[in-house]
């Protein structure tokens, strides 16, 4: 009788714990998914609210200057990565 009791509570346990994964994971969609999808469609419209498509991505990655931001952007994170690595291996010896 007691194993049964146990065995029910653990049940019970693990259905709350389900429940409440499930909860988490539909607070992230509705906090996450939902806005990034929502800005991907306006990327996606017209000034006339008519679907673009990719031709709107294909202008602005033809510009120079926006080769320029990603090289710039590439040359940060590098020199970023150069000083924290050694840090990372070095600082907790200490």
């Amino acid at each position: 009788m007691i194993a049964l009791r146990t065995r029910l509570a653990s049940d019970r346990s693990q259905l709350l714990a389900a429940g409440l994964l499930w909860l988490l994971v539909s607070a992230l969609v509705v906090s996450l998914a939902l806005p990034l999808a929502a800005i991907l469609g306006k990327a996606l419209t017209g000034d006339d609210g008519r679907f673009a498509g990719l031709a709107q991505f294909a202008a602005i990655a033809g510009g120079e200057r926006f080769w320029d931001a990603v090289s710039n952007s590439l040359a940060v994170s590098l020199a970023t990565t150069a000083i924290v690595l050694p840090l990372a291996y070095v600082l907790p010896r200490r």
